[in-house]
């Protein structure tokens, strides 16, 4: 068997650290390594380990929020350096052929993985880390946020007109106003001068189908009304003296800590999110955690700052996942969280990237980020969509920032300084946007499946273009476009004014989402691309399930499904397992409360086969029969005859006659699609259609 990995001088030590030296082979692309605003492949880079928080920060930032020692090589294999101190990457930079990993502080161990593909070595390594539970399905819809709303009456009244101007919404962000102002940070509880009856605000928001979700800081301000009790029970990281140290220049004013290492410090602020929990809070937003603030001699019950600083934010999330657990075991966690280390998965984080510059840099790093955290085993990493700061209000900007949030693992919209409200921009950009998030809607019975493969094997949602072919040098560093899913590849305009851009073509036919146009694999071409249609694709052969569109997840429904079907020669057989539960139950994956729709293909020069098959034991309140209607693309000429389960269906002469019935074909010659419907009341039918 060939050499897929080798160390050069293996283990070394030196003054301050310590650490491992490892061979390189030539063309050998790197990823991985948690979050960076440099380019995917980290071969010839070089950067510190150690989580940053950078204020609107650029394209080429090398460090920040979240850093992962663990890296993917095109080699097919993957290490994990068990070492959670300060480090230092060295991937090629000063030796070419040496990827140097070193540390100051803590033993020295890892793993090396290895598997036959991305998605094997990825299951491995969050078998190893562990893996991301379901999300809950309301996370999947659109979160609307901004520095800050101030009051109860602002947050209803932004959520009820979003829903006026028929925005879906299921999930709306309320920063530090609602605890007050950045001197009470640390409060934790609501300001009832401005947030006058919040109880009722959660029950309103609820009733229109919308999530709350407050923001958290561990940081306490000297003046919030928690630090005397937490300094004098000695639950603040603490200097050498001993006594509760004090950031002086902290930007929220003079502040202490909480030592999140010390079993009573966990209790204490978990009595402050169970509070809101039992009110009908929804979620939470987890913020300044690498912490944005960690003065060297800062000493925590673990240790010194520097030495545990990678892991802080870490602790938190466990500390909440673990809560969750014990006293909400059948409650989906969202943690809306903006730093962590390898693993931070398993405790149901969903981080962003930080407080990104608004600009068309800012926003073409996201997709960098993006693969890069997926690779580290984060799904779910995400950015302020529209740009967090720094530029002024960009309506073109905003919108392609959007249209590109509609195929992000999250989409949420934030920003200070300039509105970051779609209903706040002209209806040219207003109408488009809207556009985008009922697409987002329309896709989540295949989006709420990609959740499920990563919860159970591991796999990014978010995948790089080289995904199912790391053997191809030619396309081992593309961080403009990308898979999202098996199924469609996302190609997002990154430059002012543009109405094209070059779209790289991974292997397989792809066909253009909104024209039909097809092309072919190994290839590039100019696509258009105006204001209004960011290029968008699907692979031949695929099934994309997709449900009517509703104004809240709260009123999901898959008892009508459409599912795109785009059958192609070149792909005889295909098939796509949708998964479905009741979004909200913890596990369901585990327990079994599940069902699956199997589609599947068969494509002969004059026939083609459809299968759908219901598996699973099902759950609480599933739908008892479905009506399925298969759009199926690509269609030159008229069918002879449809049948289901051997038996003719009759043809309708027009769509509005089509979509009376409950079983019945219909060919547009024009759009060259063909449509079935039927009832799906058993657990398998069979569509046969012959030309």
């Amino acid at each position: 068997a060939a050499t897929f990995f080798s160390d050069e001088n293996g283990f070394f030590t030196e003054s301050n650290s310590k650490g491992f030296r490892f061979k390189l082979k030539e063309n050998e692309a790197i990823y991985g390594t948690g979050s960076r605003a440099t380019s995917f492949n980290k071969r010839g880079q070089k950067f510190a380990s150690y989580n940053t928080a950078s204020y609107g920060y650029k394209i080429g930032a090398p460090t920040l929020n979240v850093n992962i020692p663990f890296i993917v090589s095109t080699e097919l294999y993957g290490i994990y350096f068990e070492n959670f101190s300060a480090g230092n990457f060295d991937i090629g930079a000063t030796e070419k052929n040496i990827l140097e990993y070193k540390v100051e502080r803590g033993n020295l161990s890892y793993y090396i993985i290895d598997g036959n593909n991305f998605a094997e070595i990825m299951n491995s390594y969050t078998e190893l880390t562990g893996k991301q539970p379901l999300p809950p399905r309301w996370s999947l819809g659109f979160i609307q946020s901004k520095y800050g709303y101030k009051s109860d009456k602002e947050t209803l009244k932004i959520v009820k007109k979003l829903q006026k101007e028929k925005f879906p919404i299921d999930g709306v962000v309320l920063d530090l106003y609602w605890f007050g102002s950045p001197k009470t940070m640390g409060n934790l509880d609501w300001d009832r001068s401005k947030f006058k009856h919040p109880e009722k605000l959660i029950t309103d928001l609820d009733s229109l189908g919308v999530k709350l979700i407050p923001i958290t800081e561990t940081f306490i301000a000297k003046t919030s009304t928690n630090f005397d009790y937490l300094d004098k029970n000695k639950l603040l990281a603490k200097n050498k003296e001993g006594n509760s140290y004090v950031i002086e220049n902290f930007w929220a004013g003079p502040s202490g800590l909480l030592d999140i290492y010390q079993p009573e410090a966990k209790e204490w602020m978990w009595k402050k999110y169970k509070k809101q929990i039992d009110a009908g809070v929804g979620g939470w937003w987890c913020d300044l955690g690498e912490p944005e603030s960690h003065p060297e001699g800062m000493i925590h019950s673990l240790g010194s700052a520097r030495y545990v600083h990678n892991v802080y934010s870490q602790f938190w999330a466990q500390m909440l996942s673990d809560k969750y657990k014990q006293e909400y075991p059948n409650q989906r966690l969202f943690n809306l969280i903006r730093s962590g280390y390898a693993g931070m998965q398993r405790y149901s984080a969903f981080p962003w990237s930080g407080d990104i510059q608004r600009s068309y840099d800012g926003l073409k790093t996201q997709v960098q980020i993006m693969l890069s955290m997926g690779m580290s085993g984060v799904a779910y990493t995400h950015s302020d969509l529209g740009g967090f700061t720094g530029g002024p209000k960009n309506p073109e900007l905003y919108t392609r920032w959007l249209q590109y949030g509609a195929f992000c693992p999250i989409m949420r919209a934030h920003g200070e300084g300039v509105t970051s409200e779609p209903i706040f921009y002209d209806s040219k950009y207003k109408n488009i946007v809207r556009d985008y998030i009922n697409l987002r809607y329309k896709l989540l019975p295949y989006n709420y499946t990609l959740s499920y493969e990563n919860t159970t094997i591991g796999i990014p949602i978010a995948r790089s273009i080289n995904f199912y072919e790391p053997e191809n040098t030619s396309i081992s560093n593309v961080c403009d476009e990308y898979f999202w899913g098996d199924n469609f590849l996302v190609a997002p305009v990154f430059e002012a004014n543009a109405t094209s851009r070059n779209v790289i073509f991974p292997k397989g036919k792809w066909i253009n989402y909104w024209t039909n146009e097809m092309y072919n694999g190994n290839s590039t071409a100019k696509v258009d691309a105006p204001l209004e249609r960011m290029p968008l694709f699907v692979k031949a052969g695929s099934f994309i399930p997709t449900t009517s569109l509703c104004t809240s997840t709260k009123y999901y429904k898959t008892d009508s499904l459409w599912v795109y079907y785009y059958p192609d020669a070149s792909v005889t057989k295909s098939e796509f397992t949708m998964y479905n539960d009741d979004g909200k139950t913890a596990a369901a994956n585990e327990k079994g409360t599940f069902e699956m729709l199997k589609f599947s293909g068969d494509v002969t020069s004059n026939s083609t086969i459809i299968n759908t098959t219901k598996l699973g034991n099902g759950y609480a309140n599933a739908p008892k029969q479905r009506v399925i209607t298969y759009v199926i693309k690509l269609q030159n000429k008229a069918p002879q005859s449809v049948n289901i389960n051997e038996t003719i269906i009759p043809k309708s002469a027009t769509d509005n006659d089509f979509r009376k019935q409950s079983q019945a074909s219909y060919y547009n010659a024009m759009e060259k699609i063909l449509y079935v419907r039927f009832v799906l009341n058993s657990s398998e039918s069979k569509i046969k259609i012959d030309y």
